[in-house]
């Protein structure tokens, strides 16, 4: 998982609104994985949030031994790359 092992996703959109959508996998490494993305007027700019909301198979064992600190890097990585490529 998460580089560990191999693993492909199949994700669909559940809702779209004017200023959000939310995905879920419906395959991939996790039990559960849903992921809320909103956008909204910011002070100077544009203010982008991301909720989420996983369990890991194997409970929370999995999630505190491995899977939190690889989502922590996931979105870590995801938020330097939408300062750079949108600034």
């Amino acid at each position: 998982m998460f580089n560990l092992i191999p693993s492909n996703w199949t994700v669909v959109i559940r809702e779209v609104g004017d200023t959000h959508f939310i995905d879920e996998m419906l395959k991939g490494p996790l039990r559960v994985f849903r992921h809320e993305h909103r956008v909204a007027a910011g002070e100077g700019g544009t203010l982008y949030t991301d909720r989420v909301t996983y369990a890991a198979i194997g409970g929370a064992l999995t999630e505190g031994l491995l899977v939190n600190a690889c989502m922590r890097r996931i979105f870590a990585a995801r938020h330097r790359n939408m300062l750079r490529l949108l600034g």
